[in-house]
């Protein structure tokens, strides 16, 4: 999730706090916290699942 994070941080706020989000360990509190800055900025997130190599 850091990559995608990274890849994409030209479009995310000023007030997006990188180093915060960073610096929480495990995927689930990262997506809880991407999820809760969507929410505070009125947008959506959607989580697309790639299952592709397990068939």
């Amino acid at each position: 999730m850091d990559g995608f994070i990274k890849k994409y941080a030209a479009y995310y706020d000023e007030d997006f706090n990188m180093e915060e989000y960073l610096g929480f360990s495990g995927a689930s509190y990262k997506l809880n916290a991407l999820n809760t800055y969507s929410k505070s900025k009125g947008t959506q997130l959607y989580l697309i699942i790639d299952e592709y190599d397990n068939f």
